[in-house]
């Protein structure tokens, strides 16, 4: 047999093997084999062995087998061996591990695991389905190319053919990141060793092949590194012989994973036992004749029944169960209720509340078994079959949502203080569809109304729930103190007093009515399937009077328990019968889908477009038969049929293919199909253009091109001639090239492997949602190609194939998803309605929009006055009426009318208008609105669109496909940009004008016979039987969060004109609109609160800037401001231009998000105190989840923050910091960027001082923030010491200090302020408070204890506030006798309970600042506290201190306080020490920081100088002066601490630089001088003043140049000392005991006089003239300075006088002054400058006439004082 029929014959078995006919196969591979012995060296036996188990009739061997049992079938393993692909008995991918493996591995992952896999394929699928997130590598690009196309969300699929690439790639991502990593790829070796760092210790890793001796280096690392070894051999997916997969660890933990054998379930099916002897649920299963067995076997007790009761209500078994309030053992949730998996939560509170009240237990539950609670957080730890916490399920978080069937609780929600929060929660952990099951007792309504703890008294009688002496509903008939007295008669006073406060203060129960219950579950977001009252006690009419009485609105009180079932509703099952990823409404099934599309195809349109293209091109016999074919006058244009060229038609004309490839272009026909419906899409064609062809004549690129320039397509294709199998692997090598084609067509080589070599490339490059065409599969001549595509109608069975065999048949492929085919296919009208008066100048924008609606639309507007009734009575209230000035004889009165004429004659066909008679008023707008729905005769969008109502064509066109994607979709709420002004929108959500509750809903799904209920807010209905009506928008409407998403907000300019205010005003009854929108329009500075201008509004709506949040206003005034202008859509393309104020600093308001205390007061004053000046132009606070807005203050939105995804957040940050530009970023708590420079706020050290879990994510991003800052604000000085005990490497002059101010709110009540106060809380006493007694270092504890040792403590009441206000029992029990009064105040009344108080206790051990201690001293309130940390700082000597641990001592303070005098001279004291905090001081030292902090890039030292070289001086000047001042700091002594700056606000840095290198260079040749010896050279650039105004200070002076550009020195500081080039190198640096370094011009002997410049000139300058002879004339002048005290004289007077001194000894004495000594004017120096100056003179020379005054003030008197002949002589 010849080489070639051995082929033959091979493609033929290998078809057989395919089609499934495996007999035929193996007859025909043995034969082969028999005639041909050395193919069985070539594989072809394994191809036999495979036909021969094939062709075993597998049915027929289960049906011989106990059902199940067969597990070469049950497994998949015969599936995977028919397919080649691994796959279980489901067709469901699994890996390509042995079996044994698989079992294993199976139930030791969990949900929330992230894995890293070398080596992609189905095992990704596998491991996809099962964990949070896959990494996957492959190295092979078909493989990738395959499987990219099947991948979810949740996978991220990488290519990496090189090698080391390929096991590089896990080092992309941290230590210890993965729960599991998979070796089944390229350079296994290399792979292992490089993750092992990124595995969690936790973690196992999979090493497939291990069997194979080349991975033996692997196998050994892994075990030297400790891993302990499982081998899995067995068999592996299709395989017929035997694979090792070995799985290493570590913790062996692993293997506890996973429950017992005979209840597992796996991916390949039941095992045998599980099958034949399955395990008997019904055995152990919860009965009503086993309820006692339970109970004494778990030593349960109630929770039992009621979990029958559940059971038979919801039912547990398979079922994920959420246990809140409690712990039931596993024994019993398994193995009775049969659960799939338990968790259980209870909180911390409920522990403590346990222990006090003895008697109450954990009956049977875990809680008493677990001796260590550390770890038992939320910390997101990985779910188990069985898992408890001690949390609060309020705290549960997004890690825990959407996880369970059925929440459980009994006895619990008596104790949730927060029970809506809490139900709120348990709504977010149901899965849709589940349910919640719950009993409790409503104690404080029931008889009992209490759980009363053990209490013993002191005669030995012993009180508890089950023994009270209290009465049935005593706790509701009686008050406290009634309450007490008659416990008396059962007990003494003292335990009668504790158990009423138990009673009535206990934090264990939360003291909920029934009816307050009842309420709460209504409220909730659940659905309420079954409630009932239990429990029932007889209560007697009296009884029952008297509550009633006594409780309005409460009438249940009989019932001791609640019974409720609620369900979370289930989301609407939308998926198809036959899975497919497309959306029209009118679509279920694959096989409707093609019959649209061929009917869609098969349309006389498109035969008529096909015949006018084929019309014009030049005609050889294949085009002749076309135009036969699709002749109008041709049969066979009325039958429903399609072809290559009509289908090419129909996707050019619809789909508009980005990138479109042909094989087999020949003379361009199929080409021009394209082209003309598409003339924008990118063109490539190949083809060999062989000459003579099929018998016609093939002339080659050229004439195609020619071809198609007939029909005027101007973007030609890219043509390409060579054979397609050899070109387009070239092709799709460079990456130049597209990847992806969106239309493909293969029209190539007919022979099959050549089809098939094309058709295998195509749809690797098929772009998702594309379409391939394969032409000729019913071609008489070539029955192979037939054959050869329904092999890839097998293969791809995601796709939509479509074949049409008329003539040569044309094969059709969609790739899913189907979206755009089902958009192109649906027909979804929309019917816009207005109702309108004066509509100027808003109506005329839409009809522009409107008429280019690629689809059939209608508007619907309705003009006329609608009475004010129904929707809109409610403004009759306001003032509200219709008055002339609004309407003419009830029409428009500003030109609208006349201009709704003109459209309704322009468009009939559009447009519908609706008037009443002229004079005659609508009956509401209800009735106006209800007008066009009775001419709507088709389902549709309905859509209101207000006149002044802006829509973009592309957001109308992406809503309607939107509502086409999701046909479940009822209607769509929008947010909108609602204008206030021209240029001034609303910036805040969830408040006026965006109540999401009803704003925007502006698009419904429309069906005839629906009507508008109301119009304001919008309700559409359908009527229904017994007079019902269904509200359409409440059924499945798209979110604010949907529309958003999708770029669907709107612009609104509802109050843009006067004539729109004037307008609100009379019609709704707005008085003085138009006076209050005109102040708004005059404001400047925003954000503002629109209810500071809009009296109507009332809520904390906000104004912004169009600028300032980037919007740009589709509707706009012109340049002469009288007409107005409608901006094109493709403006808005445009990028905002926004002006950049620098420097830029954004502040991350995160703190306001997080929490409410302390430190969001802080920010919140100083931000406000920014908003009054200049300094907020510089600031952009990132508002997160709409917490963290202040008037006055630029914001940016920003997500929430969690500390769960804080790498993500830093990225997030870097992003917006990059966006805006910033200079600097500061966090209000502890968040950072990556790369732009921040400063660390620092509130207080307390967790290092104190001590605490550094690996917290809160203190672990602190000290993150730390490292990262360049410099530090901190609120005290105590805490900058602590800051910089703690992180040495922090310097004090890095931390700059602000102290918190004290609000002005905070000032002495007045007596009758107080009375009001004592009044309204029942504060019957005088009183101490303590402000966040809750935290434990606020040290409330030694109050309480000093406070139970005062002898007169009944007469005292206390009052606590702030955080942590409600108290433990502990404090209480001290305070016995005393009422104690827990308050939630707001800051004006917390000003009335300092100004009331005895005083404020706080006695704390730690503070950052102490904010009560400055507010109680602001408000004449006396202070006791501790002298730690701040506090010394913030009290001075306005408070009495105590040691934090002296009981006795603060017991002595408590009496001290009540003394007048004491009191009285802590009250002034403490008002003059308030003076000194205010938040306008704090935030300039803040912006001054802030600012500094921005400089970093100048580099500055201790010695800062600066010069203004005027720079368009010639360059040879420049340089020269640039060189002689380099030259004198090069030399200085003290170059290496200098910094000199340069300004160079007038010349680029580059050309500045240039000079630069010059005078460098320069001074290198010529002076041998090293420039980068020092000082540090820095080009200033670019500064604002404010930035000017920070840098200033830092400067030590001014160098000064014979050319400078003064008006650069002008706008800095004109007052900046000033020194001459050639006077520099006298000048020496002194370091001030502030740590500041001056300047100052010294020599080896400096002198110094004090002149008393009050004298007569003459004698002044006689005294100066003896002086200066005497230095002059002096040997050693040339090393002396004259330092000249000028402070109460101008240097200009004193110049003068000197240069007349100068003058007379030239002229008398031939004495020149200039060589020597050095005369300096000292001027004003501080007494900190001379502190340093005076140790470096020599002496004081006396003078006759001297300045005491200076002399003292400098503290001079004690240098050596020399006289004239002390210096002659000297």
């Amino acid at each position: 047999m010849s080489e070639d029929k051995v082929l033959e014959e091979l493609e033929k078995a290998y078809k057989l093997f395919r089609q499934g006919k495996f007999k035929e196969a193996v007859q025909l591979y043995k034969e082969l084999i028999t005639n041909n012995p050395d193919l069985a060296r070539s594989g072809i036996n394994i191809n036999l062995a495979h036909s021969i188990i094939l062709s075993t009739d597998w049915s027929d061997v289960s049906q011989n087998l106990p059902p199940g049992i067969n597990y070469p079938e049950s497994s998949g393993w015969i599936n995977s061996l028919m397919t080649g692909l691994p796959i279980n008995y489901d067709s469901k991918p699994i890996p390509w591990y042995t079996y044994p493996a698989i079992e294993f591995i199976e139930n030791k992952i969990a949900s929330d695991f992230q894995v890293f896999e070398y080596g992609s394929g189905q095992s990704t699928l596998w491991w996809a389905e099962r964990t949070l997130k896959v990494i996957s590598i492959e190295s092979n690009r078909n493989w990738f190319s395959d499987l990219q196309e099947k991948i979810p969300n949740n996978v991220e699929l990488s290519l990496s053919e090189n090698e080391e690439e390929y096991a590089a790639n896990i080092n992309r991502y941290q230590n210890n990141y993965f729960d599991v990593i998979v070796i089944d790829g390229i350079n296994r070796n290399r792979c292992v060793e490089l993750s092992l760092s990124k595995l969690k210790e936790t973690g196992f890793i999979i090493f497939d092949n291990t069997d194979d001796y080349q991975y033996d280096l692997g196998v050994r690392l892994l075990e030297l590194k400790g891993y302990k070894r499982i081998d899995f051999y067995g068999m592996i997916p299709g395989y017929t012989y035997k694979n090792c997969t070995s799985v290493f660890f570590k913790d062996s933990k692993v293997l506890d994973r996973g429950g017992l054998p005979s209840e597992k379930e796996s991916c390949l099916g039941l095992s045998c036992f599980q099958v034949t002897s399955p395990r008997s649920k019904n055995n152990c299963m919860l009965k009503e004749s086993n309820i006692a067995e339970c109970q004494a076997k778990f030593n349960l007790s109630y929770h039992v029944p009621f979990a029958r009761i559940c059971q038979d209500l919801v039912g547990f078994e398979g079922k994920d169960v959420l246990e809140v309030g409690g712990s039931l053992p596993p024994e019993f949730v398994f193995d009775y209720l049969h659960v799939k998996s338990w968790s259980a939560i209870e909180t911390p509170d409920y522990e403590e509340s346990l222990k006090e009240a003895g008697g109450l237990s954990h009956t049977g539950t875990i809680i008493p078994n677990i001796k260590d609670t550390s770890n038992l957080g939320f910390d997101n730890r990985k779910l188990e079959k069985y898992n408890f916490f001690l949390e609060n399920i309020e705290n549960l978080p997004e890690e825990y949502y959407g996880k369970y069937d059925l929440i459980f609780s009994i006895a619990t929600f008596e104790h949730i203080h927060k029970l809506p929060a809490a139900l709120d929660k348990m709504f977010l952990a149901l899965k849709p569809g589940g349910k919640l099951f719950s009993m409790f007792s409503p104690i404080w309504s029931a008889y009992d109304g209490h759980y009363l703890p053990k209490i013993t008294d002191q005669a030995g009688k012993v009180f508890n729930f089950g023994n009270s002496p209290i009465p049935p509903w005593g706790h509701l008939l009686m008050k406290p103190d009634e309450l007490c007295h008659y416990l008396y008669q059962y007990t003494d006073q003292e335990t009668a007093e504790l158990m009423v406060d138990y009673v009535y203060n206990s934090p264990h129960i939360n003291r909920y009515f029934t009816e307050d219950y009842l309420e709460i579950v209504k409220r909730s977001k659940f659905q309420s399937k079954h409630i009932e009252l239990i429990f029932e006690n007889p209560i007697d009419e009296k009884t029952q009077e008297s509550l009633e009485q006594l409780y309005p609105n409460k009438r249940e009180f009989s019932n001791n328990g609640i019974l409720v079932v609620l369900e979370k509703n289930s989301s609407e099952d939308n998926m198809m019968t036959e899975q497919i990823t497309m959306i029209p409404a009118y679509q279920s099934t694959k096989q409707e889908l093609a019959s649209k599309v061929f009917d869609s195809i098969t349309s006389p349109k498109v035969k008529e477009r096909v015949y006018s293209v084929i019309s014009l091109l030049t005609q050889d016999r294949w085009l002749s038969n076309d135009l036969r074919n699709y002749s109008s006058s041709s049969a066979q244009t009325q039958s429903k049929w399609f072809d290559l060229i009509s289908f090419l038609n129909w996707c050019g004309h619809n789909f508009k293919p980005k990138n479109y490839l042909e094989v087999g272009v020949r003379r361009g026909r199929s080409m021009a199909q394209v082209l003309v419906e598409s003339p924008d899409t990118n063109a490539y064609g190949f083809d060999m253009w062989i000459p003579g062809y099929a018998a016609e004549d093939n002339p080659g690129p050229e004439f195609v091109r020619s071809e198609l320039e007939k029909l005027g397509i101007k973007k030609q294709p890219t043509l390409i001639r060579g054979d397609s199998h050899e070109m387009l692997p070239s092709f799709f090598a460079n990456s130049d090239n597209p990847q992806e084609f969106d239309l493909i067509n293969i029209d190539g080589d007919h022979t099959y492997s050549g089809a098939k070599m094309d058709l295998d490339i195509a749809f690797t490059h098929l772009a998702s949602g594309g379409v391939l065409v394969f032409d000729d599969i019913a071609h008489h001549a070539h029955p192979e190609l037939g054959v050869l595509w329904n092999e890839y109608k097998s293969k791809y069975q995601d796709y939509l194939f479509i074949d049409d065999h008329y003539a040569t048949g044309t094969g059709v492929a969609f790739k899913p998803p189907f979206s755009k085919l089902s958009q192109i296919l649906a027909t979804l009208p929309i019917h816009f309605f207005t109702i309108v008066l004066n509509g100027q100048p808003f109506i005329r924008y839409h009809i522009d929009i409107f008429k280019q609606l690629p689809f059939k639309w209608h508007w619907h507007i309705i003009e006329g006055v609608a009475d004010l009734k129904h929707d809109t009575g409610w403004s009759l209230q306001l003032g509200g009426k219709i008055t002339d000035e609004i309407h003419k004889q009830g029409r428009s009165k500003d030109g609208t009318s006349e201009y709704l004429d003109e459209l309704a004659a322009k468009y009939p066909e559009n447009i519908t208008l609706y008037r009443k008679p002229e004079g005659e008023f609508w009956d509401g707008k209800r009735e106006m609105v209800n007008a066009p729905l009775r001419n709507i005769k088709e389902e549709c969008l309905l859509w209101q669109v207000d006149v002044d109502e802006i829509w973009t064509l592309e957001q109308i066109c992406n809503s309607r496909k939107l509502f086409i994607k999701n046909p479940e979709k009822t209607a769509a709420f929008y947010w909108c940009w609602y204008f206030v002004g021209e240029n001034l929108v609303i910036s805040s959500r969830n408040c006026y004008t965006q109540n999401p509750k009803q704003d925007w809903l502006r698009t419904w799904r429309f069906k005839p016979g629906y009507l508008w209920a109301a119009h304001e807010p919008p309700v559409l209905v359908e009527n229904l039987p017994d007079d019902q009506q269904k509200n359409i928008a409440a059924i499945n409407p798209f979110m604010h969060a949907e529309t958003e998403k999708e770029g669907l907000i709107f612009q609104h300019f509802a109050y843009v004109t006067p004539e729109q205010l004037s307008f609100k005003e009379q019609y709704y009854g707005y008085k003085n609109a138009v006076s209050q929108w005109q102040t708004l329009q005059s404001q400047t500075k925003f954000p503002v609160y629109l209810r500071d201008y809009f009296a109507w509004v009332g809520d904390n709506t906000m104004v912004d800037s169009t600028e300032s949040l980037g919007i740009v206003p589709l509707v706009q005034k012109d340049v002469t401001g009288d007409n107005w202008k409608f901006l094109q859509p493709e403006y808005l393309q445009q990028p905002v231009k926004r002006e950049r104020r620098s420097p830029t600093i954004l502040i991350d308001g995160v703190f306001f998000q997080l929490y409410s205390t302390g430190i969001a007061r802080v920010w919140r004053s100083v931000l406000a105190e920014w908003a009054k000046t200049e300094f907020a132009n510089h600031i952009i606070l990132l508002d997160r989840a709409n917490t963290a807005k202040v008037p006055g203050i630029r914001y940016r939105a920003l997500p929430a923050y969690s500390y769960n995804n804080t790498d993500a957040d830093k990225q997030i940050l870097q992003q917006v910091c990059d966006e805006e530009g910033a200079d600097l970023f500061i966090s209000t708590y502890y968040t950072t960027p990556i790369s732009t420079p921040s400063v660390f706020m620092a509130y207080d050290m307390i967790p290092e001082v104190l001590g605490a879990n550094f690996n917290e994510p809160m203190w672990r991003e602190k000290h993150h923030a730390i490292g990262h800052a360049s410099s530090y604000i901190s609120i005290s000085e105590s805490t900058a010491r602590d800051l910089v005990k703690f992180f040495p490497d922090i310097t004090p002059d890095d931390v700059t200090v602000a102290h918190c101010g004290v609000a002005p709110t905070f000032t002495p009540a007045t007596t009758a302020e107080i009375s009001v106060f004592k009044y309204k809380y029942g504060i019957s006493k005088p009183y101490f408070l303590l402000v966040g007694a809750g935290s434990n270092y606020k040290n409330a504890i030694l109050f309480f204890r000093a406070f139970a040792q005062l002898h007169s403590k009944q007469g005292f009441e206390i009052v606590c506030t702030g955080s942590g206000v409600t108290l433990a029992n502990e404090y209480r029990q001290y305070a016995s006798g005393s009422v104690v009064h827990s308050l939630i105040l707001s800051d004006e009344e917390l000003k009335v309970a300092y100004s009331g108080a005895i005083a404020l206790v706080y006695p704390s051990l730690y503070e950052g600042f102490g904010m009560p201690v400055a507010e109680a001293l602001a408000c004449a309130c006396p202070v006791i506290t501790c002298a730690n940390a701040s506090i010394p700082e913030v009290v001075g000597e306005a408070a009495i201190y105590v040691d934090g641990n002296d009981v006795d001592g603060l017991t002595d303070a408590l009496c001290e306080v009540q003394k007048p005098k004491v009191r009285n001279s802590l009250i002034a004291t403490g008002l003059e020490q308030a003076k000194k905090f205010s938040w306008g001081k704090m935030a300039d030292i803040m912006s001054i920081a802030l600012m500094k902090a921005t400089l970093g890039h100048l580099n500055l030292r201790d010695i800062n100088l600066i010069i203004f070289p005027d720079w368009t001086q010639p360059e040879e000047t420049v340089g020269w002066e640039f060189q002689e001042v380099i030259k004198n700091l090069v030399t200085h002594p003290d170059r290496a601490k200098m910094t000199l700056l340069i300004d160079n606000s007038n010349i680029t840095a580059e050309d500045a630089d240039l000079i630069l290198s010059s005078v460098a260079m320069n001074l290198l040749m010529e002076e041998e001088l090293e420039v980068d010896e020092g000082p540090e050279i820095v080009l200033v650039g670019e500064l604002s003043q404010v930035q000017w105004s920070a840098l200033i200070p830092q400067l030590q002076g001014r160098i000064k140049l014979e050319h400078e550009n003064g008006e650069a020195i002008a706008v800095v500081d004109k007052d900046l000392p000033v020194y001459e080039i050639q006077g520099i190198e006298r000048s020496r640096s002194l370091r001030l005991e502030t740590g500041r370094w001056e300047l100052f011009k010294l020599s080896e002997i400096n002198f110094v006089i004090f002149p008393d410049w009050s004298q007569p000139e003459e004698t002044v300058g006689l005294e100066l003239k003896e002086v200066i002879k005497n230095l002059v004339t002096h040997p050693d002048r040339a090393k002396m300075t004259l330092l000249i005290d000028n402070s109460n004289i101008t240097a200009e007077d004193a110049d003068l006088i000197l240069s007349s001194v100068a003058m007379n000894l030239l002229m008398e004495e031939e004495l020149e002054v200039d060589e020597g000594p050095e005369i300096v004017l000292v001027g004003e120096l501080s007494q900190v400058q001379w502190s340093a100056l005076i140790p470096q003179l020599q002496g004081r020379i006396k003078l006759e006439h001297e300045n005491g005054e200076a002399i003292a003030s400098a503290k001079a008197s004690h240098i050596t004082a020399l006289s004239l002949n002390d210096l002659a002589n000297s």
